[in-house]
């Protein structure tokens, strides 16, 4: 049986001393499985590593990303909690077994290790009140086994990412509209202030777009409440879809309203933003068990240099909003011009 350091103490400890620094600080649930992966593959060795996330309602596990052969892949594919993971999840322990034959992912088998090509080392994401959050499991061939020392290290990796993501979801908890995905209307205002305090510094140009679904009343009247929810998500995704820069704040203002905040956007360019999301709106079509449902939207657009008041700024774009309903719905009007 083949007991080889991974990585001599010295190299060891300042790695993850690095490592935990970089888990610690991300807030951004993507990069954090993408840095997770790197680190566990720099410290295990290991040719084939996934990140599988616990869904709590399905009872599954989400293949949150697989770094196979240097090439990171994200499938969020669900698989089953199969019994072998569900002993490491109860154990809070990291398990070695077989792996399971066939697998594109390095999945456990119940077996015994003499004989099995495969082996792989499940180490369980243990995160905030004694929580698994899901595990990271990491292929070697057989007969390689990690020592001790190295999986005290995977242990306290594990752990530092499990914390990482607990806080990732406790911070969207408090950012995030629990329905659509989008930011809410606190997390918004608290945006607006920061990039309006930016502007007096720095000076150019701060664009906002206030749009609200037309007759939403009658979806929800006509269609039930479930019919608007899906034109709600449906909505959301394609604002988030139709704003690509990172800088770029999408909110849920409140039932049917949504507010758009483009930093170093003028006038014009939020008229452009706000056109193509009316268009895109109009031709969205959204499967639902009652039949497709079809929506509009209408917008106002205001902007401003240094100086505004947060609550001018909105009253603008929502005056333009109330505007462009009177002249019809379906269409935007923008603060100074014509509807």
């Amino acid at each position: 049986m083949e007991e080889a350091p991974l990585l001599d103490s010295a190299d060891s400890l300042l790695m993850l001393n690095f490592a935990v620094r970089l888990l610690a600080t991300e807030m951004d649930k993507d990069k954090l499985i993408a840095r997770a992966l790197d680190i566990f593959v720099d410290f295990s060795g290991s040719e084939c590593t996934a990140v599988l996330l616990l869904d709590a309602d399905s009872e599954s596990l989400c293949v949150a990303g697989l770094l196979m052969e240097g090439q990171r892949t994200y499938p969020e594919k669900c698989i089953p909690f199969s019994p072998a993971l569900q002993k490491m999840a109860a154990g809070k322990k990291p398990l070695m077994l077989p792996v399971l034959p066939d697998s594109p992912y390095p999945l456990p088998v119940e077996g015994a290790l003499e004989g099995a090509d495969r082996i792989c080392l499940c180490v369980p994401l243990v995160g905030a009140r004694n929580k698994v959050l899901g595990v990271v499991s990491m292929e070697y061939p057989e007969p390689f086994r990690p020592r001790g020392e190295d999986i005290l290290q995977f242990i306290a990796l594990a752990t530092f990412t499990a914390l990482a993501y607990d806080n990732i979801l406790l911070f969207r908890e408090a950012i995030e509209d629990d329905l659509t995905g989008l930011y809410h209307r606190r997390y918004f205002e608290i945006r607006m202030h920061e990039e309006l305090s930016r502007m007096d510094r720095e000076g150019g140009r701060l664009a906002v777009i206030y749009l609200d679904l037309d007759h939403f009343k009658w979806v929800n009247d006509r269609r039930g409440h479930s019919a608007g929810d899906a034109v709600l998500c449906a909505v959301s995704k394609l604002l988030k879809n139709s704003v690509g820069r990172g800088v770029d704040v999408v909110c849920r203002f409140g039932g049917e309203e949504f507010v758009v905040l483009l930093p170093g956007t003028d006038l014009k360019g939020g008229e452009i933003v706000a056109e193509r999301i009316r268009a895109a709106v109009e031709q969205l079509r959204i499967p639902h068990p009652g039949g497709e449902l079809r929506v509009t939207i209408s917008a106002g657009v205001a902007d401003a240099g240094p100086g505004v008041e947060a609550q001018d700024l909105l009253e603008r774009a929502d005056e333009m909003l109330l505007k462009a309903k009177q002249s019809g719905r379906n269409r935007i009007a923008a603060w100074g011009r014509e509807a």
